[in-house]
């Protein structure tokens, strides 16, 4: 969702930023449009936190590098350390049915051998996250697909966070396994190749927003009956 700015040469600056600010708007327009909709789901209002960390993560990336000129690695490790908290909560939610106040000694710990983790390569972060929530979205899965609910599934708004997340993650996990090799043999197509990130990102943007319309039309619609 939050993608950090590489600057290079000027071929590839203008194609680069023009995929990044138009992730970095899909996620304010998402932001937007959430917080017209009464969240009663644990997951949506997961996922409202998760949008308002990288939107602003995204605009402090923003002033860093175009305004101080001082690009900060920083914020991209503080947002993959939330999200990873944020994620795993949502998923822990919906294969446990736990709440999230209760789990807050569980979340503390993995965050705590995730920034260890951090410590010996930091693009673990990006391994990490990839077949971690990739995984548990497979998992959620095969979950419905043993006991189908009675409901038309596309119809609920977990299937579309679940789906966004799954899209994100799997699509990237091969741009996160390659990004250092890719950079240092391949400099010039890495900011290519490294823009599709922010594509995915918008994808899974809009996944969020056909979640929450789905939402906000069921609330509608309990309120009329």
């Amino acid at each position: 969702m939050f993608a950090p700015v590489y600057i290079c040469y000027m071929g590839a600056e203008l194609f680069q930023n023009i995929f990044w600010f138009s992730a970095v708007i899909s996620s304010i327009g998402t932001l937007i449009y959430s917080l017209q909709v009464r969240l009663k789901e644990d997951y949506l209002r997961l996922i409202l936190v998760l949008l308002v960390i990288s939107v602003s993560c995204s605009l402090t990336s923003i002033f860093c590098i175009f305004i101080l000129e001082r690009p900060k690695s920083i914020i991209g490790i503080i947002y993959r350390c939330l999200e990873f908290g944020i994620l795993f909560n949502l998923f822990w939610i919906e294969f446990f049915k736990k709440n999230p106040k209760n789990n807050l000694i569980r979340l503390l710990v993995f965050l705590v051998l995730f920034l260890i983790i951090l410590y010996f390569d930091v693009n673990a972060i990006r391994l990490v996250n990839g077949f971690l929530f990739v995984s548990a979205s497979l998992v959620m899965y095969w979950a419905w697909i043993k006991n189908l609910p009675s409901a038309d599934i596309t119809e609920m708004p977990i299937f579309w966070v679940n789906s966004a997340i799954f899209i994100y993650f799997s699509s990237n996990l091969f741009l996160f396994l390659s990004r250092n090799y890719i950079r240092l043999n391949y400099y010039n197509e890495f900011p290519y190749l490294w823009s599709l990130s922010n594509f995915f990102a918008i994808i899974m943007n809009l996944c969020f927003i056909y979640a929450f319309h789905l939402s906000k039309t069921q609330v509608t619609r309990n309120a009329r009956f």
